[in-house]
């Protein structure tokens, strides 16, 4: 997904997440800290050149921001940072 510089960029996932919800799908939902791969390149996997340093550090600082600039409720990021996470991986 081409986020680029703009949280604008980010509509089209965040316009997908608000339809999740309104299924009422959205305890399904989790968002996760990862890297991103490519195979278009011989001979294996490599670390795709579009994914900013450091990763886990952007989504605090870049990605969440954006995502409620163009619209995500804080009900939706809590589910889908803290809640459905909770769901699937109980800490005891």
């Amino acid at each position: 997904f081409a986020c680029g510089n703009s949280p604008e960029g980010w509509r089209p996932l965040v316009d997908a997440f608000h339809e999740i919800f309104d299924a009422g799908l959205g305890d399904r939902l989790c968002m996760g800290l990862d890297w991103g791969f490519t195979s278009s390149k011989p001979p294996g996997f490599k670390r795709c050149d579009f994914l900013p340093p450091p990763p886990y550090l952007h989504m605090f600082t870049h990605t969440l921001p954006a995502f409620r600039e163009v619209g995500l409720t804080p009900e939706e990021e809590d589910a889908i940072m803290v809640k459905n996470p909770a769901n699937i991986l109980p800490v005891q």
